[in-house]
This record gives structure tokens, C-alpha cells and sequence, in this order.
């Protein structure tokens, strides 16, 4: 496996939040613009905000991908930002966004006929996020001779990513800037992070206080893939005061891999006691 080391200038920052008003939103920073891509639930339908913030770059345009519960599309919207309120496919749960710049490589393929390669951005995860249903949220750029070469080596990572044992990750060029999974397992909430290089900062901290660092995460590296997990104990959220009570907590998640720049990532979760 090789890693992509230039020639996309990229970093990541995530923001979601979830709960009765669920909304997420994705920072994608460039070398100088930001492509921000939010969700968010307004009166019974959920709409779509996409923008740039600050000098769009000449490849700025970019697809966004829906898919329902059964893995199948929704629909999808194709274009240059911004987009404001755009009306989400109904039945859509997850998302992806690809953006593919020019072809920047050429070279020899193993037939040894001459072929060229472009940095594929592919991004995703649930329109509105859920810890509680087991959720991925990915930043991955591949250098690719194809959408569809690119979209097969994400499906490898993933693959090796959620998969019970760390599988191999698949041979290619390519960088894994973010890599986030949450489940609740039993009593904890468990949140494993996956990267290709090991982690040099991890910290989370729930309403503000800081509970939980790289002292109480379980690291491991095998098959190429670094993953740090962290379960959280369902005990440490607050519950609300009695049935029908609704209670809020924030969770604020802040990591970095070696050579990767920090990935941050809030949400707000929401539950209701029975």
C-alpha cells in the first residue's frame, strides 16, 4: 500500500449533530477555500446547504450522491456550489460527495500502455446523524484512473475498516483523512477511528468536560490499518430526570494521525427517557 502523500491539498473538519432536530455538517478545507456541505431537518423534509467560503477552485464543481435504507439511489445533485435548501430525495439516510479535479499523473500501466490518474475526493455518511444506528463518516482521496476505480477502493477500505477483524487495506494510492465509527455496544457508546498512520492525539470530552483521552483508548495496527477505540460508558450521559424527560449532551471528539492534519468532530445527541 502506498500513501498519497501531495498533489491534493486537503483537510477536514467535521461538525454534526443529532437528536429530535437532527442536522450534520462537513467542512472540506482546500488550500484556500473551504467547501462546506450541511444537513438539516426544516418543517417534515430535509434539505441540503452547499457552498464555498472563500475562492472556489477551478475544478469546483462537484456531484452529492443519495441512498436510501436498502443501498439503492435516491437521486442526486450535480453542479457548481452554492446550493441553498436544497430538498433531500425523499427516504434518503445516507450521502455521498465526489469531486474529481483534472488528471494530474501520467504513466505506464502493468500492460505498459501510457494511462493518467486524478485525485478522486469521496466523502460521506448518514444524512442525518444517529450514533445509535451505527454510523461511518469518511474523507478519502484516491489517486484513480476512474470514478469507478476510485469508488471500488473506498468499498475495500470501508470494508477493512468496519469488518471485525482489520482486513487488509487494499493496494493503492491514497490518503484516509477522516475515519470515524459509532455504535452503541451494550452499555457504552463505542467510537473507533482508523487512519493509515498511528495517532498522536486523542480526546474526548462530553458537556465540556474532559473525560477520556489516549490513557483510556485500546490502539491496535494490523493489516495497515491504525484504529483507536474508546468505549464510553452509557452511564456517564445524562439520562433526564424521569419518564417523558428529554435530555442533551455535546460531544466534542478531537484526534490527529502522524503527518494528518486534526480532525474535530461535535455533536450535539438528544434522548428522550420512556
Amino acid at each position: 500500500m502506498q500513501t498519497l502523500r501531495c498533489s491534493f491539498p486537503l483537510a477536514v473538519l467535521s461538525l454534526f449533530a443529532t437528536g429530535c432536530s437532527s442536522d450534520i455538517s462537513t467542512e472540506i478545507g482546500f488550500s484556500e477555500s473551504t467547501l462546506r456541505v450541511g444537513f438539516k431537518y426544516v418543517d417534515s423534509e430535509t434539505v441540503m446547504n452547499l457552498d464555498w467560503h472563500g475562492a472556489a477552485p477551478s475544478s469546483g464543481a462537484v456531484e452529492v450522491r443519495f441512498m436510501g435504507a436498502d443501498g439503492k439511489p435516491t437521486g442526486s445533485w450535480q453542479g457548481t456550489p452554492p446550493v441553498t435548501a436544497y430538498s433531500v430525495p425523499p427516504n434518503s439516510v445516507r450521502w455521498q460527495l465526489v469531486a474529481g479535479p483534472p488528471a494530474t499523473y501520467n504513466g505506464l500501466n502493468d500492460s505498459g500502455v501510457i494511462t493518467f490518474a486524478a485525485p478522486w475526493l469521496l466523502m460521506g455518511g448518514a444524512v442525518l446523524f444517529d450514533p445509535l444506528a451505527s454510523e461511518t463518516q469518511y474523507a478519502t482521496t484516491f489517486q484513480a484512473r476512474s470514478r469507478a476505480e476510485a469508488q471500488a477502493l473506498l468499498e475495500q477500505v470501508l470494508v477493512g475498516f468496519t469488518s471485525p477483524g482489520p482486513s487488509a487495506l487494499p493496494q493503492g494510492l491514497y490518503r484516509i483523512h477522516e475515519l470515524i465509527h459509532t455504535r452503541v455496544a451494550g452499555a457504552s457508546l463505542e467510537v473507533t477511528l482508523g487512519g493509515q498512520t498511528p495517532f498522536e492525539e486523542f480526546e474526548f470530552v462530553l458537556n465540556d468536560v474532559p473525560l477520556h483521552a489516549m490513557d483510556d483508548s485500546e490502539f491496535t495496527h494490523e493489516n495497515g490499518v491504525h484504529r483507536a477505540k474508546l468505549r464510553v460508558p452509557m452511564s456517564e450521559f445524562d439520562h433526564g430526570a424521569g419518564s417523558g424527560s428529554t435530555a442533551s449532551d455535546t460531544i466534542d471528539l478531537r484526534y490527529r494521525n502522524a503527518g494528518q492534519r486534526t480532525v474535530q468532530a461535535s455533536a450535539r445527541w438528544e434522548s428522550t427517557m420512556l
